[in-house]
């Protein structure tokens, strides 16, 4: 190749890395009011919100940043930042659970609709705290598939969203207290484990930690639970949703896998094509179980599943390219350096409870004592695993607020 060449490949590689590399940009999204929050709080009190009144209003900024992918290129990513007028508790990172609507993505919430991004807001901004939500891969403005559920490759998206949230504060006046605190609910209950496991190993501080109803042993207990029972339409399709996600996620980013090996085919097909229409959560659940039923599957999603497949997940087999990717994102068996709490709801039929506690007994064997890791149990069966995140996050919003002492205060 002629040096003239060269020399033009060299320089258009510097300039693509270096428009990949801009620096953090941030544009207001919304505002609200004292008043205003105060008014969604007590709306959301109905639902079990546990938080003190709101003391200030609280501006949302959207934020795009910088990050890498899966295979470690670097990418734009986009998240939501909420700021109060100080914030001197410090700086929440929270990871928000499962989506495939990009519309309901952190940063395209305005305050006009009722959001997990909401509840964080209520729970943590309102009280002296800034909070920083990431999309996530494949979510908000970045158009790829959405790495599910790929906690350790998605915990970076928050992990660097840290920088630009102290920065836009420093930019607009807002004082951050210095302590640095992460949770996360369900999908984004494991990410918020593994990204306080990445910051340990790099000597990132981490005060506090709570990690909420999240799928840590994916490999065991979450894809037995999949397996299990008889299920109403509601439970087949919420399962059918999960397993498709991750399925559709992995027929994206693993090698060589043919959703053929794993579904009946007719439904191997279907896959791809409702998730590639970027429905609501409830639209792709309800056509999944619409196709499940026309191949006789009442219930149970073992009737769309290939007998390979069911044997895969049932006996953990690593041979298989997609049980092999849920065991690397297993993130239930270290021993924290971080104070953890560990919150769930126990009759949850969705991320078992058992995902909370062979989480805590795995790190009590590794010597992580009760002064640095609780669990907290929601014992509620009118609950389920979509409306337990009031419950659960006033428990981590206590524990932030008074360690774990003020989580089971006397009329908390």
């Amino acid at each position: 190749m002629p040096k003239l060449q060269r020399l033009i490949l060299g320089v258009s590689s510097l300039l693509i890395a270096a428009l990949s590399f801009a620096g953090p940009s941030f544009s207001r999204s919304g505002y609200l009011t004292q008043d205003q929050l105060v008014e969604k709080q007590e709306n959301s009190a109905k639902q079990g919100l546990i938080a003190p009144p709101a003391k200030s209003g609280v501006q949302l900024y959207k934020a795009r940043y910088d990050s890498h992918d899966a295979r470690g290129n670097p990418v734009r990513l986009t998240g939501l930042i909420m700021l109060p007028k100080g914030a001197p508790q410090g700086l929440v990172v929270y990871y928000h659970g499962t989506v495939g609507d990009r519309k309901r993505s952190p940063s395209r919430y305005t305050g006009q609709t009722n959001e997990e991004a909401e509840l964080a807001m209520l729970a943590f901004a309102t009280g002296g705290y800034a909070v920083a939500m990431p999309d996530y891969l494949g979510l908000g403005d970045d158009p790829g598939v959405h790495p599910y559920p790929s906690a350790e490759i998605n915990a970076a998206s928050g992990i660097d969203l840290i920088a630009p949230a102290r920065l836009l504060a420093k930019q607009t006046g807002v004082f951050i207290g210095k302590r640095l605190l992460v949770t996360g609910y369900s999908e984004g209950g494991a990410v918020a484990m593994c990204a306080v496991r990445q910051m340990e190993r790099t000597n990132l501080p981490v005060d506090l930690a709570a990690p909420m109803s999240g799928p840590y042993d994916l490999s065991g207990v979450t894809a037995q639970s999949l397996l299990k029972g008889k299920q109403s339409a509601a439970g087949l399709g919420m399962k059918l949703f999960l397993l498709g996600y991750a399925a559709y996620s992995a027929h994206t980013y693993l090698s060589a896998i043919d959703l053929k090996d794993y579904f009946a085919p007719s439904f191997a097909s279907y896959v791809p094509y409702v998730f590639g229409q970027h429905l609501t959560e409830f639209e792709t659940a309800k056509r999944l179980v619409i196709k499940a039923i026309q191949l006789g599957s009442l219930g149970s999603i073992r009737g769309v599943l290939t007998g390979k497949f069911r044997e895969a997940l049932q006996w953990g087999d690593a041979t298989n390219p997609i049980v092999a990717d849920l065991q690397k994102n297993d993130c239930y068996d270290w021993a924290p350096r971080t104070k953890m709490l560990l919150a769930c709801l126990k009759s949850d039929g969705v991320v078992v409870s058992e995902n909370t506690t062979k989480a805590v007994d795995a790190m009590r064997l590794r010597g992580v004592s009760s002064d640095r890791l609780r669990a907290y149990i929601v014992e509620n069966n009118k609950l389920n695993h979509g409306n337990s995140v009031p419950a659960t996050i006033s428990a981590a919003r206590r524990f932030f607020d008074g360690g774990f002492s003020a989580v089971w205060a006397t009329g908390s």
